[in-house]
């Protein structure tokens, strides 16, 4: 597998709008574009019902309800799912690993864009990289 996401497999998702539990094709919410990512890829991921405004952390429903199918990881890896913490409190946030640095991302007033892993704005919120181990 090339470390580098093939742009235009992923180019029609840039822009989409963000709606909470969306699972698209036409808005997403960011589990959503994850498990879109993944579809396009050709890769299996799982289903959540994950809404964006949930209290519980993302981060633990993936170590508590899903341990046994998620391997934490050391570092990025292509189409990896990252877990990022917006909030104070909870890790709310994912988006996923495309390559190069950069990740594709989707929040509430923000349309799918890239981002990048070592942007002062992400690199201390991220809480880790995990892929799908089935």
């Amino acid at each position: 597998m090339s470390d580098l996401a093939p742009a235009s497999l992923f180019d029609g998702l840039i822009g989409k709008p963000f709606k909470s539990k969306g699972r698209g094709p036409d808005a997403f919410d960011c589990f959503g574009l994850h498990r879109e990512i993944k579809r396009l890829a050709g890769l299996p991921c799982p289903e959540y019902n994950i809404s964006a405004f949930a209290v519980r952390s993302i981060d633990k429903i993936i170590a508590a309800e899903a341990k046994s199918h998620w391997e934490k990881l050391p570092g990025p890896e292509l189409y990896a799912l990252i877990v990022i913490k917006n909030d104070p409190v909870f890790a709310n946030h994912v988006a996923t690993y495309m390559g190069g640095g950069r990740f594709l991302h989707i929040m509430q007033g923000i349309n799918v864009a890239y981002g990048r892993i070592n942007d002062p704005e992400w690199r201390l919120k991220i809480r880790g990289y995990y892929r799908y181990a089935g």
